[in-house]
């Protein structure tokens, strides 16, 4: 493991940021918002995620003298997914807020209640849980959390492996 792809946690992370931002920002000037292409990029987003928490646990075993603890391993996985998450949600809150805020359509549900017997005060309700369902601090709220789950899962799973194949284990 002497030549190691990345050889810091900041190159790690800047990768992954670098990836996921042009991914999705050529999928907006493409005009591909609404599209099977969009849904690739939420993967092609899990997979960067997976990939720098091995990278991490991979940098981070490299980089200790003695053998490493499970736990440990698993903290240095997310200390990437952790800082990945909390940019990837600043860039999605602005990326709905400012660069596409029409990602999610129009937010008249109007014509799904009018056939309901409903009233006023019940259809602004309706209206006013949809806007902020659909607002750029609900969905990048989501995608943090999102993130850190993922993260926390990739973490311990990619922990546990690396520690059972002999190409990672230190000497």
């Amino acid at each position: 493991m002497d030549k190691l792809l990345f050889k810091n946690r900041r190159s790690i992370l800047a990768s992954m940021l670098a990836i996921s931002i042009l991914f999705k920002m050529a999928v907006y000037f493409n005009g591909l918002q609404s599209t099977s292409f969009d849904k690739v990029g939420r993967f092609a987003n899990i997979f960067i995620l997976m990939s720098g928490v091995f990278f991490a646990i991979r940098l981070f075993k490299s980089q200790t003298k003695e053998a490493t603890k499970f736990l440990d391993d698993v903290k240095a996985g997310m200390r990437i997914a952790s800082l990945y998450a909390i940019c990837m949600a600043a860039f999605l809150y602005f990326y709905y807020e400012y660069i596409d805020p029409n990602y999610f359509g129009e937010l008249s549900i109007s014509h799904q209640i009018e056939g309901q017997e409903a009233d006023e005060a019940t259809r602004k309700r309706i209206q006013e849980g949809a806007e902020f369902v659909r607002s750029a601090y609900f969905n990048s709220t989501i995608s943090l959390v999102g993130f850190l789950l993922l993260g926390s899962f990739y973490s311990a799973i990619i922990a546990f492996l690396v520690r059972k194949f002999s190409g990672f284990r230190h000497p």
